[in-house]
């Protein structure tokens, strides 16, 4: 009979909390250590009983904490980065994007998980989880992750702007914002490969240039005249 998974979550960050919840509400056994928190000492009496160690960590830090701890490497060693290739741990990256509130369990089962071709099944990294994953190529990680943070955090950044500026320099409330924001992700949704609209859709260059002056000596002059080069590519 196959030991029941015990998980060491190393790290007490945003991550860390939102899986902590995942895994109390499916009763998957898990313990906590973290560097605010706990010694060495607590680190040697805490890895005898888990068989997975989860390191939900900075990526930088991911190698030299083993390094630092070899008595994880006695155990199926796992990270969370989109990017980051270690020597010792397997990637196992949530395709979602976690903020400081918690999510409903619903949510959380349909995290979707990318992981190396070559790497372990799914299966025995979380048994107990039923989540979708899929496999990349590993030499290909950094780029996907590269396309995750473009797509969330760009589009994330540029939101902020208009709600920032509408507010500021309009006086109009967020909440009348809500609606084209919905619509342009549903929008997404429905079918992605016609979701563009406005005049970059229209490929209207006079509106465009227009657009691009009325930008004068704002930073973000330069991410519009980017975007419009990529209509002659």
């Amino acid at each position: 009979m196959n030991k029941v998974p015990h998980y060491l979550l190393i790290g007490n960050g945003r991550v860390s909390k939102h899986f902590q919840h995942y895994f109390q509400h499916l009763g998957i056994l898990y313990s906590v250590w973290s560097r605010a928190d706990h010694n060495v000492q607590s680190m040697n009496e805490v890895v005898r009983n888990t068989s997975h160690v989860l390191l939900l960590i900075s990526d930088s830090a991911i190698d030299p904490f083993i390094e630092e701890y070899p008595i994880v490497q006695e155990k199926i060693m796992i990270h969370f980065s989109g990017s980051y290739q270690s020597k010792f741990a397997v990637s196992t990256h949530p395709l979602q994007t976690f903020n400081q509130g918690l999510y409903s369990i619903e949510e959380y089962k349909k995290v979707p998980f990318i992981l190396d071709e070559t790497g372990p099944e799914f299966d025995a990294l979380f048994p107990q989880l039923l989540n979708k994953h899929y496999t990349i190529p590993r030499e290909l990680r950094p780029y996907y992750h590269t396309l995750c943070v473009m797509a969330n955090n760009f589009s994330c950044l540029l939101w902020q702007k208009l709600f920032s500026e509408f507010e500021v320099k309009f006086k109009i409330p967020e909440e009348a914002i809500f609606q084209i924001l919905e619509k342009s992700f549903s929008n997404l949704q429905t079918n992605w490969r016609t979701a563009l609209t406005g005049p970059i859709a229209r490929k209207d260059r006079k509106a465009l240039i227009s657009n691009l002056k009325s930008l004068e000596n704002d930073p973000y002059q330069e991410i519009f005249k980017a975007f419009i080069g990529l209509l002659d590519t």
